[in-house]
């Protein structure tokens, strides 16, 4: 056994398994997509606002997110939300709720 292999399965066994708690909700046509003055991103479906996307804690990583919104806006396809916390109602989450990641459904 190389040292690699030696230290990939001493990290293993010393690293906790941890999980990230998160509730993914069925497909959706976004019908709102705006920001505010201080930089946070909100989507929409309907009348019911269903979160917000971070993008002023951490802009790069909020960037791929906000594009996927407004493509998937644009192009009127559904999109899968994952809240970034466990148990969210799908059926009417929070106008607040922090979305984790956003991503184009099949259709």
């Amino acid at each position: 056994m190389n040292f690699k292999h030696l230290f990939g399965a001493l990290l293993a066994a010393l690293l906790p398994l941890t999980s990230q708690a998160y509730t993914e909700c069925p497909p959706v046509k976004l019908t709102k997509v705006w920001s505010d003055i201080n930089g946070n991103f909100f989507i929409g479906t309907v009348s019911d606002l269903n979160g917000t996307i971070d993008a002023v804690t951490n802009p790069p990583l909020a960037k791929p997110a906000i594009a996927v919104a407004i493509a998937a806006y644009t192009a009127n396809r559904k999109v899968v939300i994952r809240y970034a916390r466990d148990n969210v109602n799908c059926a009417a989450p929070s106008w607040s709720e922090l979305i984790g990641s956003i991503g184009m459904a099949g259709d």
